[in-house]
């Protein structure tokens, strides 16, 4: 709840998830200190402003995608299964 009533008071910050996981993954990593989640929920939002093209957009069919699939690494789905799971993508015969 700090959290939140922190992110609607921080006018810098624009929309950003809310929800008890995202949140928490922030409190989580940082043993529950919310001062030091704050900073690290700023740092992330500031890497996915400046390096949004990593982040965005990314097509696992797309020829550059598919590539390093198709060369072993190892990746999440962008396409969760029927019960809202994230799968990981992978071909073991590339693993050494």
């Amino acid at each position: 709840e700090q959290m939140r009533e922190w992110l609607k008071k921080n006018y810098d910050v624009e929309n950003v998830r809310t929800d008890d996981s995202f949140l928490l993954r922030f409190l989580r990593n940082k043993k529950f200190s919310v001062p030091i989640a704050q900073q690290q929920l700023l740092k992330y939002l500031n890497m996915r402003k400046v390096m949004g093209h990593l982040s965005f957009n990314l097509d696992f069919l797309a020829p550059g995608v598919r590539d390093l699939i198709n060369n072993g690494y190892i990746m999440v789905s962008p396409i969760r299964d029927k019960h809202g799971r994230r799968t990981v993508l992978y071909f073991a015969s590339k693993i050494f």
